[in-house]
């Protein structure tokens, strides 16, 4: 699967994901996927053949809601939350922000 990491996850986590195998691209990786709205990003990503990884529920939601009552067709979403996966750099950082 080739996914298309949304604005909310680190360039950083594309290249590790990429170095493991993974065929994956961040969008602030390129600046022409940094301007799009979220559909035009989820059909650029369609169009590429890609999932787009993504923490927004809330307009993704709606527009993959959308395109299946019109019949189009995309790529997949995958929905992620901060909760469950932590950004920060390492277990040190944390105590450091303590």
């Amino acid at each position: 699967m080739k996914v298309l990491l949304d604005v909310h996850h680190s360039p950083r986590a594309a290249e590790q994901l990429r170095q493991n195998g993974y065929d994956v691209l961040a969008v602030a990786e390129d600046s022409r996927l940094c301007t799009l709205a979220d559909e035009d990003l989820l059909r650029a990503a369609t169009a590429a053949g890609r999932a787009v990884v993504t923490e927004n529920v809330k307009d993704f939601d709606r527009i993959v809601r959308n395109w299946a009552s019109t019949g189009e067709r995309h790529g997949g979403v995958i929905f992620t939350s901060p909760r469950r996966f932590e950004r920060a750099r390492s277990t040190q950082d944390k105590r450091m922000a303590r």
